[in-house]
């Protein structure tokens, strides 16, 4: 039996620009009993648009339960809001079967990004990220629509 919880709270950090938004995201999938096939095992980027863990490949950490919090500061560069830009930090643990506790060990990554507004009725934009991680992990991610 597997449990899903996810949460996003966002802050608006300015009145004459309430684009600039400080935002959190927690997202976690717990192994409540039984078993699990290890591709269906949650990790990194197993969210469901693939996003979570930037700093990291894809499933570079799994486990039976596994848990991702992440901050992120979005801002506009331009004033008509067509380029924009994000730094975020996150971190992520999971538990696995070689005794490694769910919260014991933080895998933390971090980057920044720039965004281009295609469609400002929908607010979709084309998401180019570039973060870092443990044992030498980077990358460059890229995305449609915000992360969270």
């Amino acid at each position: 039996m597997r449990t899903l919880g996810r949460a996003g709270k966002y802050w608006s950090l300015s009145k004459t620009n309430p684009e600039t938004v400080l935002a959190f995201w927690h997202w976690a999938d717990y192994l409540l009993g039984g078993a699990v096939p290890y591709l269906d095992l949650p990790g990194t980027s197993s969210d469901d648009y693939g996003r979570a863990g930037r700093g990291y490949l894809i499933g570079r950490f799994k486990g039976l339960s596994f848990v991702y919090n992440e901050a992120e500061l979005r801002y506009p560069i331009t004033e008509n809001k067509l380029l924009s830009a994000v730094t975020f930090v996150n971190a992520e643990t999971a538990d696995n079967q070689n005794n490694v506790a769910l919260f014991k060990s933080w895998e933390p990554g971090a980057g920044a990004g720039l965004r281009l507004l295609f469609n400002k009725y929908t607010r979709s934009n084309l998401c180019v990220d570039y973060g870092r991680g443990n044992y030498g992990a980077k990358g460059l991610f890229l995305g449609v629509n915000e992360v969270f």
